[in-house]
């Protein structure tokens, strides 16, 4: 610091309003005050600060064995002074003067002695305190304005270090009761030399005190309360003057505060104390472990007594023999001791092989017996560690936090997503993965990120458990972050050191144990570090290991610890090669052993669901929750080289655990194996130790708890441990709108969690960052991009083919591209209509029509059959392609919907012709050309109205004269179609005349009914006529209404008899509805003897002969028609149709049905066949005439006519015979009658006389 005028040091302690109002004759009134200085001799180097004192000062140096109030007090009496300066240690609301303390518990005690000080003060007298901290906190406020009510003066006093600027001090007195105008005592020059700060007894304690194991082996802890103190030529001594250690080296002199150093018996050392004299607070190294036989470098030490051997020099629990910190005055003041009471667990000394350690988190806290532990094994020190849960986080207090730092360039570039990437696809990042190797935090404390700016067209969201839920973030902003947890770095060995150097694990190993006639175990093991590594070494009979648990007490060692909530999901990471192990105990006697040499242990928050995994040189297993704790056969990896270096991922997620292998090398992960959470809770611990004894206690009961290491006396291993992270399940990730790409940012902070927030922590404002803040002064950004990918295209609507006229034979059809014009969409820049997918097609060929297609608009191709997400089923059609449906006749109405999928322009193979091609169209939407929406085509057939049709009866014959006729349903058979037109009725009945010339008077009407209504003229002749029907469908579009003409004639005769006229050829005639004589003649005939009663005579030729009508009109029923039928010569058909009717078949091999009704049958010569059909039928038998075949001879309904000798005697035989019985007269063959027995036919009361 360049010299400053006296002028600068009275400015140090006024304020800028204060300076203004001051004047120069001020300054100088100022000098020429008198002044008096108290000085503790504690404070170090004050003979420098005296040195150079401002003139009119007069000094005073306290005695240390007296009471510095009194000394004070005495000194002032008969004396007036306008300043008074107490230079000594102090801390909030205290100070320290000679052998006794002024503090706000004291005061009143003191209140004569201060009353006498106000006297000695001049009214506008100043009393200006030195000491650390006086000022500071509510105590230390209210400390100095007593004191101002007491002394009647101004006081000034400071609320911070004081002392070198180098330390972290200052020479400004901050608080102020008033107006202080006096200056400082010490010129420029002694304050620019002083390079101490002022500690207190209060500034330093002893954090852990541990006899050692085994005899000696002794160590103890202090701990640095105020930062940049000056330890130097401090001295650990005992209470029975055996240990004298000075810590002489120079790197005392300027000590951080929550610095741990660890004093331990060089000449016996602890083997859980691994020499440490690397000293680095900016870094995070606040770690010092010296050897009492250390005497060179900066931490040199300086050895009067004790500590040169294996011998000890504290006794094993004693009262007054304990750890004491002397200051480096001559006379070596106390500034701290180890607290021991008349009664209680602390009433002395740990007991051999036993340590303690402080549970507290306050200096003042130290003095009390109270906060310090129960004896524990001395095997689970922690030297040089904090001590666990709230002496932990006092500790990192201490330290003061160091905001982490985060790589802010280039940006962070994260792995690519599709545009529409589907919600199951979209896992996100972990923020482990997304930070790793990012951020810097010489605190090493968690590491996550604080988000404070997003950016892209979407949605950025966080997920605390893996991605089973996901939260959107919102706004964030600097003022406004979320808060989310990544990972907490337990171990890292490029970091140069073991992990118990880093604070979150502690090494701990079995003590050497003897029990008589049992014999000694020696201590668990040990561990190095070398070649950037730590080797870990266990022994066969005992146990060594890294925890996140203070080995000795129940507590976890760092309270930042994540908790492992198994339902949010976690991952233990870590890097380890077994460069050695074996093992013994088959506890179960299955032939496999149940212990290893390095076992991973994980404890979840819920301490039932625990996983523990042995590792072997060649395998890897699970251990059993059974009782005997063994080695599992089914969760395991065998034939697994651990030898190589790996990194291991053990994940746990609810109930399950799943282990992972990544290869240094090649970087390969493997799924090695995985199963249920266990329950170890049944677990003994109080014989689990070496030779039976007990663990401090039972770690498969702590929650939150995890082990890496040996963990039993009957394995040993050698391994090579380099890295251990915790990584949480938190991840974010991109959620983008639809159809939108691009990039998206996410801007964020480093964050170390020591602002007490949790993880998934929303509004946080980190616009004060950087310093000993948890946020990071720099950003990263981290750049997703959304990669474009094909829009599937949508129909925004349906399609709709022109309707077409019922009976069209060949409609035009249209094109793809004009059904859907203005209803294809597409986000997709030049995307366009490719064509479709016919995916359903549900219209009935038969009945309805076939959709059809054409390629060339000339040769159309049926649809057909198609189908939707199956393999290869729909039908693909170009936007080129015509369309159209070809309905059957008569069919109109609404068509079935052709059902189609749009397709865009980046699919181009498409049906050609008769080349169907057919697509699977299952995979559709996305990015896929198909659209995922399936719309119509629809299209209607218009009605058009059809011809009706209609019967009508046979030809009229009447007598001359007779009078009006009308036959009843002589028209009928009216049709419109029953598919489309039945709704539509008979609207007239239209006859027109062909010729008529008297025979019939006026012209014949038929009426609505079908009745045909004429009357017969005078003129014997026949008049022809036509008929027609026309329905009440009209004629629109082109419709028919009118029936084709049906011609019918009216025959009026003058007799009964109505002769019809036939030629000798081969006629085709029908008779009236009259009774008629028919004589065919020649030829081979067709007659319809029509109605009534006729005589038709077949005569030569093989004719077909029909007694009526083959189908009988309604009015017909009313009607006789018992005919009689000749065939005449030749082979004859026969039809006896409705009446009683007599036929014969004559010559000629004929067929004859008798029809409805009573028939007799006569076969006549030749071989006939005969059916009766209906009714109480005769068939006729005679001898000679050959062998008629009877069809269907019913026994009680049908009868057998006897003639030409023919009788029911025993002339008649009767044989079954395949089929039926064959009936014989005297041996020859008369009948064969299918379908009957002999035995029926043989009885009587089937035969009658002709």
């Amino acid at each position: 610091m360049p010299e400053q005028s006296n002028d600068f040091y009275n400015s140090l302690i006024l304020s800028n309003e204060e300076q203004m109002s001051s004047s120069k004759s001020t300054s100088l009134r100022l000098v020429n005050k008198a002044s008096i200085i108290f000085i503790d001799t504690k404070v170090p180097d004050y003979q420098n600060l005296i040195a150079n004192i401002q003139a009119d000062t007069e000094v005073v140096i306290l005695d240390p064995t007296k009471d510095g109030i009194a000394q004070i007090t005495e000194s002032l009496l008969g004396k007036q002074y306008d300043s008074l300066h107490i230079v000594s240690h102090g801390s909030a609301g205290s100070l320290q003067l000679g052998s006794n303390f002024l503090n706000s518990d004291n005061l009143s005690q003191y209140q004569n002695q201060l009353q006498q000080w106000k006297t000695a003060l001049t009214e506008e007298a100043d009393i200006l305190l030195y000491g650390c901290d006086v000022a500071t906190e509510e105590a230390g406020v209210e400390f100095v304005q007593q004191l101002s009510q007491l002394t009647g003066a101004d006081v000034a006093a400071s609320n911070d270090l004081t002392g070198n600027a180098a330390l972290g001090g200052d020479w400004i007195l901050e608080m102020k009761t008033g107006n202080i105008e006096s200056s400082l005592a010490f010129s420029s020059v002694s304050v620019e030399s002083y390079s101490s700060v002022l500690a207190t007894s209060g500034d330093v304690i002893i954090n852990e005190f541990s006899q050692g194991y085994g005899g000696g082996k002794e160590w103890v802890e202090i701990l640095v309360i105020k930062d940049n103190l000056d330890l130097q030529n401090h001295r650990l001594v005992d209470g029975n003057s055996t240990l004298d250690i000075k810590l002489s080296g120079a790197g005392f002199s300027s000590l951080k505060a929550g610095t741990l150093v660890v004093i331990y018996n060089g000449g016996d050392p602890d083997s859980t104390i691994t020499p440490d004299l690397s000293y680095d607070p900016a870094n995070g190294d606040y770690t010092l472990r010296i050897s009492s036989l250390n005497t060179t470098g900066p931490f040199a030490v300086t050895r009067t007594s004790g500590w040169s051997g294996t011998g000890g020099a504290f006794n094993n629990g004693d009262t007054t023999d304990v750890p004491r910190l002397l200051d480096a005055s001559a006379n070596g003041n106390e500034i701290y001791k180890f607290p021991v009471t008349t009664t209680g667990s602390r009433s002395k000394t740990p007991a051999v092989n036993t340590a303690t350690a402080f549970l507290g988190n306050s200096a003042s806290g130290a003095t009390d017996a109270a906060n310090w532990s129960a004896d524990f094994n001395a095997a689970g020190g922690n030297p040089g560690l904090a001590n666990g849960g709230a002496n932990t986080a006092w500790i990192n207090a201490l330290r003061g936090n160091v905001a982490p730092t985060i790589v802010t360039s280039p940006n962070l570039v994260l792995p690519a997503i599709n545009e529409d990437i589907l919600d199951a696809s979209n896992s996100g990042f972990l923020i482990a993965d997304l930070i790793k190797n990012q951020i810097t935090d010489s605190s090493n404390n968690n590491q996550g990120i604080a988000i404070g700016d997003l950016s892209g067209d979407g949605t950025w969201q966080y997920s605390l458990n893996g991605g089973n839920t996901w939260t959107n973030f919102g706004a964030v902003s600097k003022t406004s972050a979320t808060l989310l947890s990544g990972l907490t770095p337990m171990y890292n060995s490029t970091l140069g050191n073991t992990p118990d150097n880093q604070g979150w694990l502690q090494f701990g190993i079995s003590p050497e144990v003897t029990i008589p006639l049992l014999g000694t175990v020696l201590a668990g093991g040990s561990q190095s570090f070398s070649n950037g590594t730590t080797n870990l070494i266990s022994t066969q009979g005992g146990a060594a290991g890294y925890s996140n648990y203070n080995a000795g007490l129940p507590i976890s060692l760092n309270p930042a610890f994540p908790v492992l909530d198994r339902s949010q999901g976690f991952t233990l990471s870590f890097n380890v090669k077994i460069n050695s192990e074996s093992h013994s105990s088959d506890d179960n006697g299955d032939g496999i052993i149940d212990r290893a040499g390095f076992a991973v242990i994980v404890v979840t928050s819920d301490n039932t669901k625990a996983i523990e995994l042995g590792f072997w040189e060649n395998e890897i297993w699970a251990q059993t929750a059974n009782p005997l704790f063994t080695h599992s056969t089914s969760e395991r990896i065998v034939d697994f080289n651990t030898q190589s270096e790996r990194r291991y991922d053990l994940k746990i997620k609810d109930d399950v655990y799943e282990l992972f292998a990544t290869d240094n090398i090649d970087t390969t992960t493997t799924f090695l194996f995985s199963g249920s959470l266990r329950n170890y809770t049944a677990f003994n611990h109080t014989t689990a130790g070496p030779l039976g004894t007990s663990l401090p206690y039972d770690p498969y009961e702590r929650t939150n708890f995890v082990f890496l290491g040996d963990n039993t006396s009957s394995a040993q291993a050698n391994v090579s441990l380099s890295k251990v992270e915790l990584q949480t399940n938190t991840k974010i990730r991109f959620v983008p709108n639809a159809n939108s790409n691009g990039n998206a940012n996410i801007t964020y902070h480093a964050w170390d969690g020591t602002d007490g927030n949790a993880n998934g922590t929303t509004g946080v404002n980190i616009s004060s960052n950087g310093g000993t803040t948890a946020y990071g002064d720099g950003s990263q950004i981290a750049t997703i991009n959304i990669s474009a990918v094909n829009d599937a295209p949508i129909f925004t609507g349906d399609a709709t083919l022109l309707e077409i006229a019922e009976d069209t034979q060949n409609p035009d059809g249209e094109t793809i591209a004009n059904l859907f014009s203005g209803k294809f969409s597409d986000i997709d820049a030049g995307a366009s209509l490719g064509g479709v997918a016919v995916v359903e097609n549900q219209s009935n060929a038969a009945t309805q029509g076939k959709w059809q297609y054409t390629t060339d608009a000339t040769n159309w191709f049926d649809v057909g059959t198609v189908g939707d997400n199956d393999t290869t089923q729909a039908l693909t059609l170009s936007a080129t392609t015509k369309v159209r449906f070809l309905a059957v006749g008569n069919y109109y109405g609404t068509v079935p919907d052709l059902k189609v999928r749009a397709i865009d322009n980046t699919y181009n193979i498409f049906t050609d012709a008769g080349s169907r091609i057919n697509i699977n169209t299952s995979t559709n939407g996305g990015s896929s050309a198909i659209t995922s929406s399936v719309n119509s085509i629809t299209t209607n057939i218009t009605a058009v109205n059809d011809a009706p049709t209609f019967s009508i009866g046979g030809d009229q014959s009447i007598k001359s004269g007779s009078i009006q006729q009308m036959i009843a349903g002589w028209a009928s058979g009216f049709n419109v179609d029953v598919n489309n037109e039945s709704g539509q009725k008979v609207a007239e009945y239209i006859v027109d005349v062909v010729n008529n010339s008297g025979v019939v008077q006026g012209t014949p009407t038929i009426n609505l009914n079908g009745d045909l209504i004429y009357t017969p003229g005078s003129t014997v002749g026949t008049a022809e006529f036509r008929a027609k029907v026309r329905d009440d469908g009209g004629t629109a579009n082109g419709g028919v209404d009118t029936s084709a003409a049906q011609t019918f004639k009216i025959t009026v005769y003058s007799n009964t008899v109505n002769p019809v006229t036939v030629t000798s050829g081969a006629d085709n005639l029908t008779g009236t509805d009259g009774n008629d004589r028919i004589n065919a003649g020649d030829g081979n005939d067709t007659i319809y003897g029509g109605l009534g009663n006729d005589r038709i005579i077949g005569g030569a030729g093989n004719d077909t002969l029909y007694g009526d009508l083959q189908n009988i009109p309604a009015y017909g029923v009313t009607f006789s028609m018992d005919d009689a039928i000749y065939g005449g010569i030749g082979d004859d058909t026969i039809y006896g149709n409705a009446g009683k009717d007599k036929l014969y078949g004559e010559t000629g091999n004929d067929s004859i049905w008798g029809g409805d009704d009573d028939d007799i049958i006569w076969g006549g010569a030749g071989d006939d066949i005969l059916k009766g059909d209906a009714g109480n039928d005769t068939f006729v038998l005679v001898r000679g005439q050959g062998k008629e075949t009877i069809e269907d001879f019913t026994v009680g309904e049908d009868i057998f006519g006897c003639a030409g000798g023919v009788r029911y005697n025993s002339m008649l035989s009767f044989t079954d015979v395949a089929g039926g019985a064959l009936i014989k007269h005297k041996g020859l063959d008369v009948a064969f009658v299918k379908d009957v027995t002999a035995a029926n036919l043989n009885q009587s009361t089937n035969f009658r006389l002709m």
